[in-house]
């Protein structure tokens, strides 16, 4: 319960709300309100919510809003609602009724490798809003985890320039379902286009169904394509 804010304009880049590192077993962070503001400069990865080699962990109905980070160019450090970095180990994750808005991620659960490793993973009931402020935003990114159902998230509010929705990756036996997702596009040098959806790298024995996506770009020269749902 409670609140954080934490940052502001004179403060240094790279400020999280809360962040816990290292080995960590059944970790509950829930009911809490939290604002991060980091200079618009800030050259940090900036978190909400960030858990490093996360055992069975769980994070559920928190507020949390991301303002930091200027986002150059899709090699620029994120700003992420909540980050869940999950240890191979772990056998159940649950990110769940969380109310997310960001100006780069949303929600990112998974350890960044290109294994299948941590299984019995839930994402759900969550709403994001990415108040994209470059490039290439996320609403929900996954990876690297044997099991996975991601099922009625809101994914809103994604602004002009590459939006996606949901991307995953290195994920076997997932279950993508009853989710809305709406992203928009606007030209960039850095993107060139706005998937509702996709599937890549190493994915495998799943579904992707019952989702409703909606995909917007432009309709003149320079704008990008729009891709409901892409699977490579």
């Amino acid at each position: 319960g409670g609140g954080i804010i934490h940052g502001g304009l004179n403060n240094p880049p790279g400020c999280n709300g809360i962040f816990i590192q290292e080995v960590n077993d059944n970790i509950r962070i829930h009911d809490v309100n939290i604002v991060v503001k980091s200079r618009a400069d800030a050259r940090k990865a900036s978190f909400g919510i960030s858990m490093v080699r996360a055992k069975n962990p769980k994070v559920y109905k928190c507020v949390v809003d991301n303002q930091a980070s200027e986002v150059i160019n899709r090699h620029s450090v994120p700003a992420v609602g909540i980050n869940v970095h999950l240890d191979a180990t772990s056998a159940s994750c649950e990110v769940y009724g969380n109310d997310v808005k960001t100006t780069h991620w949303g929600i990112r659960v998974g350890n960044g490798g290109r294994s299948y490793s941590a299984s019995g993973n839930k994402v759900y009931n969550n709403n994001v809003t990415v108040d994209q402020v470059a490039v290439n935003a996320y609403g929900l990114l996954l990876g690297s985890m044997s099991q996975l159902e991601a099922y009625n998230n809101n994914i809103n509010g994604m602004t002009t320039r590459g939006g996606r929705g949901i991307i995953f990756s290195y994920i076997e036996n997932f279950d993508i379902h009853h989710n809305t997702v709406n992203t928009r596009e606007t030209r960039t040098p850095e993107s060139f286009q706005t998937i509702g959806i996709r599937s890549r790298w190493g994915v495998r024995y799943g579904k992707i169904r019952d989702n409703r996506v909606n995909v917007f770009a432009g309709q003149t020269a320079g704008y990008g394509n729009a891709l409901g749902i892409y699977v490579t």
